[in-house]
């Protein structure tokens, strides 16, 4: 098991405890004007540069969640010649989860990951989830976007049919 300041990381009962601090996040923002506006108006959401989400989901953790059979399932968004954006499954279509190999191949080509539902089955982002749910009330599904470094635009801009907060926190 993974040490960290010198006691043994227990996976699953960390990542609710680390929760605390995205909890406390969201209470803060919960009560800023920027979050009353944008939602009164029924605006996205971008967090500013909050040191509490800084870090919280990096792509060690998305290593750590595929490696543990944690990543149900995946795809592989892309612009295609007309500028549309275009999802295609990651992995083959037989696996009941993704591998940290395809994710780093797909990451590596100049593409974006895209995990919908994410917190369905990995840990630590089902207490993001918890602690989302428990601040604002609202139900809550947890979408990952991690892109290549090399990549130029992650997504096209879109719109979506329910209210987003996004969450920079890598990158």
């Amino acid at each position: 098991p993974e040490v960290q300041n010198g006691r043994r990381r227990v996976r699953g009962v960390d990542d609710v405890l680390e929760a605390g601090t995205m909890h406390r996040v969201f209470e803060e923002l919960k009560r800023s004007e920027e979050w009353r506006k944008a939602w009164n108006e029924d605006e996205p959401i971008l967090t500013r540069n909050h040191e509490g989400v800084k870090g919280w989901f990096e792509m060690s953790h998305l290593q750590q969640a595929a490696e543990e059979g944690e990543i149900g399932e995946a795809g592989r968004g892309v612009l295609d010649a007309g500028g549309s954006w275009q999802m295609r499954r990651i992995g083959h279509k037989d696996d009941t989860c993704v591998k940290w190999e395809d994710l780093d191949t797909c990451l590596s080509s100049s593409s974006t990951v895209v995990l919908n539902s994410a917190d369905a089955r990995c840990a630590r982002l089902a207490a993001l989830s918890l602690a989302a749910i428990d601040s604002f009330g609202l139900p809550v599904c947890v979408n990952v976007y991690a892109t290549g470094s090399a990549t130029k635009i992650s997504a096209p801009p879109h719109t979506d049919s329910q209210r987003v907060l996004v969450l920079r926190t890598y990158g």
